[in-house]
């Protein structure tokens, strides 16, 4: 369990998977989020939030995995947007 929009979390979560089952041959970026706001109703904040959650969480997964994927020659990631 972890927060994929920070760092620290994602670092973490790789970690252990790597101690729990030695490896990664697949990752499935498939985490979103939307608000059903119009532009004039959604502030900098909820936006950022947004955007970490949406993008920035998918980036850092994907980082991470390929670290992991590189030194092994091997791997996939899948990439899986929203609707919107």
């Amino acid at each position: 369990k972890a927060d994929v929009s920070e760092e620290l979390q994602v670092r973490e979560l790789f970690g252990k998977i790597i101690e729990v089952f030695g490896s990664l041959d697949i990752l499935v970026n498939n985490a979103g989020t939307s608000k059903d706001e119009n532009i004039f109703e959604t502030n900098l904040d909820s936006f950022k939030r947004l955007m970490d959650i949406n993008l920035t969480s998918t980036f850092l997964c994907a980082k991470e995995a390929m670290q992991i994927m590189k030194d092994k020659k091997y791997g996939r990631i899948i990439q899986i947007s929203s609707v919107v």
